[in-house]
């Protein structure tokens, strides 16, 4: 509760005494409960805060468990050229293991119409002379146009553009000629225009009956000549996206994606990192028991860099030794350390990819942090990608719930689902009312603002008291004053 100064009173006119500076003394004493009542709501929520984090962090290695405890993330491949700028590919599932020999001869092209260039006084925003009719059909379907005496070229070039017939109209400024070209490439896009009465020649420059078609790309393939209607186009499960010619083969290689695999196993090896470091920080700090929540009157008094260094400390060591937060870390370094039942002796644990915690009399120190050999674990998954995938995706054949013949990715996805169910029943959410928040803190919380709200109503009680207390007391003072001032003046007149 604030002390009340909001209605000016001028007080100790009869007893001499600062008898509101005396109440606001009197109210501090009195509000020492609400302060510390105050206090613990702050660090509880504080507490949350931090579980918050934590949680934050659970649900990212719970998220990249997605990535590996699935076959199907073992099973992708990727695509190689050795040539990007004359073809690309990318592996679609299917696709199979193997080398491809790849020569472009030539690029699928767009049907083409070239307009006669315009003279030097000539631009685009001069108003054509003929107005008239033409008809354009391409690729998407056709269109009639309407050339009227203010149209220019400019606007007929937009209502090309506009006409949904699958033909984009140009302008080549190097060379001052209007150009329509099909969106589409390939033998069957074709412009035809229908123009017979000029307008679109004497406008742009375009006049022709004639049908003009696009080229399909060619290309072989192992040693085999193929006519392509588009420069992407997927052959074996490989997409390959043509980029130029060339005289000589592009090599295409397709295997496994080992590069993929091998990121997704270190970041989750390194998200479990962040939560060990993160959480045993947290375990150990020293909880620095002099550094209690700021009231406002006292944050009033500091600068803001005061503050913040003074709420560091206050902030310090509230999950010091926590129960849930120690037994969570306990079950995720037995999930990652013991051996898979039912795989072979010696592929059956993360060594065997080359992941291992510290050795020797400090390895202690690191509290169960992995380390993890890339090149071993590239080694591995060149020479038995089958045994890499098992380590992360086994199940049991027997029971789907038994933990101990889980891969790693299963093992720790289990975990982390029931320490982030825990985590919820102890912190709740900080967006639900104390109604419905029936989480461990949100009751505290519940409880502590609850106990805030009567502390207030009795403070407000009693800071009225003592203003009608000392209020009294003036009167009474005023009154004996008076008396005094009477009985002097009574005895001066005898």
């Amino acid at each position: 509760m604030a002390i009340n100064t909001s209605t000016i009173k001028f007080t100790g006119m009869a007893s001499g005494l600062d008898t509101d500076s005396i109440i606001k003394d009197l109210m501090r004493v009195e509000q020492l409960p609400l302060t510390k009542l105050q206090q613990s709501k702050q660090l509880l929520m504080w507490k949350r805060e931090q579980y918050k984090e934590i949680n934050t962090l659970y649900s990212s290695l719970r998220n990249l468990t997605d990535g590996l405890r699935f076959e199907s993330s073992f099973n992708k491949k990727a695509a190689t050229s050795n040539n990007s700028s004359v073809v690309t590919a990318q592996a679609n599932n299917g696709a199979i293991d193997g080398s491809y020999s790849v020569k472009v001869n030539s690029l699928a092209s767009s049907a083409i119409v070239v307009g006669e260039p315009l003279s030097a006084n000539e631009s685009l925003t001069d108003v054509v002379s003929t107005p008239g009719d033409f008809t354009i059909t391409g690729p998407d379907g056709t269109k009639t146009i309407t050339v009227t005496a203010t149209s220019t070229r400019q606007s007929i070039l937009d209502d090309i553009n506009k006409s949904g017939t699958g033909i984009i109209a140009s302008y080549d400024e190097a060379n001052k000629r209007l150009m329509l070209s099909t969106k589409q490439v390939g033998k069957s896009s074709a412009i035809t225009i229908t123009d017979d009465s000029d307008a679109l020649k004497n406008s742009l420059g375009v006049g022709t009956t004639a049908v003009t078609y696009g080229k399909d790309a060619s290309v072989e393939i192992n040693g085999t000549t193929m006519s392509m209607a588009s420069n992407s186009f997927t052959f074996n499960g490989v997409t390959f996206s043509l980029k130029g010619v060339s005289n000589t083969a592009v090599s295409v290689d397709v295997a496994q994606d080992k590069s993929t695999i091998v990121n997704k196993i270190t970041d989750f090896v390194n998200k479990y990192n962040e939560i060990i470091d993160t959480v045993n920080s947290k375990l150990v700090e020293k909880k620095s028991r002099d550094y209690k929540p700021l009231t406002d009157e006292q944050k009033e008094a500091m600068k803001e860099s005061e503050i913040t260094a003074w709420e560091k400390k206050a902030k310090s060591g509230l999950l010091s030794n926590d129960d849930m937060l120690k037994a969570t870390l306990t079950t995720l370094r037995h999930s990652f350390m013991n051996a898979i039942e039912g795989l072979p002796q010696g592929k059956n644990t993360l060594s065997y990819i080359g992941i291992t915690t510290a050795s020797g009399k400090d390895a202690y120190k690191e509290n169960g942090k992995l380390h993890i050999d890339v090149a071993k674990l590239e080694e591995v998954l060149q020479n038995d990608p089958e045994g890499v995938k098992a380590l992360f995706t086994a199940t049991s054949t027997s029971d789907p719930k038994l933990k101990s013949e889980m891969g790693f990715a299963e093992r720790i996805k289990l975990d982390l689902d029931q320490a982030i169910s825990k985590m919820g029943s102890k912190i709740g959410a900080s967006s639900l009312s104390d109604t419905v928040d029936s989480s461990t803190i949100g009751q505290n919380l519940k409880y502590l603002n609850s106990s805030i709200y009567t502390m207030n109503e009795r403070l407000s009680r009693v800071q009225t008291r003592y203003e009608k207390q000392f209020a009294a007391m003036e009167k009474a003072m005023q009154n004996l004053n008076n008396q005094s001032s009477w009985i002097s003046s009574q005895l001066s007149s005898l």
